[in-house]
């Protein structure tokens, strides 16, 4: 996709993932998932990223929580997978009572249940009973997971593993939150970066990826296109135009907080657009209103 060169523009770059070189680099790291607060939204947004993967036959990826918390995801999970397992049963429920209803009707023939009634509904049921069981199996096997007193993230090799930090958020807002409205579980960049230090993260890790809404954006881009993403990403506002006050990133203002707290060695990329929590693609979206998706990946900026 698209490269640059970042002596020419500090601080900022697309990722190169169109390389052969950088991809190969990418898909040798393990990775994993940390949950910076416990909502419902982050099992939501820990499954649709293990789903891809399960797809694709890949090793999914554990969710790292507070120690004080994991019984409270556990809890959410759970829940979830009762919604899951509720769902099916309506479904095939429905099925059923599609073929009671059909099996008085003259020459009736079970094999014949989905012409005989409604192709697009029925065609619709099974696949919504297919998706809705992948989902379960991958929702019942993704492992969550406490930091173990610190243990756990100084456990995480700098050079071979990557942190995928998730929850929502908008463009130019320091803030991630449990739910769409921005309006609960908040917590900011500096938060997150003393939590990861305090937490045990090795000094010299370097690869952290926001998966948030808008993580790369200063302000909304109106398109995918190379210019609009530059115009998104630079920051602004301030007082003329400078200031603490200037709307950045998520990505790069988590960049700054860790350098801060002792990770000279950094790199946290965000990514343009909003996020796709169930694409139907295999491959994880972003996506602009009514401009279609994109493939994460081609998206992805590294400050």
């Amino acid at each position: 996709m698209y490269a640059y060169d970042t002596k020419k523009r500090p601080g900022a770059s697309l990722s190169p993932q169109g390389t052969s070189e950088g991809a190969e680099a990418d898909q040798n790291k393990s990775g994993y998932i940390y949950a910076p607060f416990v909502a419902p939204d982050l099992v939501e947004h820990s499954l649709g990223i293990n789903v891809i993967r399960h797809t694709k036959g890949k090793q999914l990826y554990p969710v790292i929580v507070e120690d004080q918390s994991l019984a409270e995801m556990e809890k959410l999970r759970s829940e979830k997978e009762k919604e899951l397992k509720d769902t099916i049963d309506r479904l095939s429920d429905a099925l059923q009572l599609m073929e009671e209803e059909l099996k008085g009707m003259p020459g009736w023939r079970s094999e014949d249940l989905r012409n005989q009634f409604n192709p697009k509904i029925y065609d619709k049921t099974i696949q919504g009973i297919t998706d809705f069981s992948r989902d379960l199996s991958v929702l019942q096997r993704v492992c969550f997971i406490g930091h173990s007193n610190g243990q756990l993230l100084k456990s995480l090799s700098p050079q071979t593993t990557k942190l995928y930090i998730i929850g929502h958020g908008g463009p130019g807002v320091d803030i991630l939150a449990a739910d769409q409205d921005m309006q609960r579980g908040m917590v900011t960049a500096e938060q997150i970066a003393k939590a990861l230090s305090v937490g045990g993260l090795d000094p010299h890790y370097r690869d952290i990826r926001v998966r948030a809404c808008y993580s790369a954006d200063a302000q909304h881009p109106e398109n995918f296109s190379m210019a609009e993403l530059e115009k998104s990403a630079k920051p602004f506002g301030g007082i003329l135009g400078f200031g603490k006050n200037k709307k950045k990133p998520f990505a790069q203002s988590l960049k700054e907080e860790l350098v801060k707290n002792g990770f000279p060695d950094i790199s946290v990329s965000g990514y343009h657009g909003a996020g796709v929590t169930y694409s139907k693609e295999d491959w994880h979206a972003r996506r602009l209103r009514n401009k279609g998706d994109v493939q994460a990946s081609s998206v992805r900026r590294k400050f």
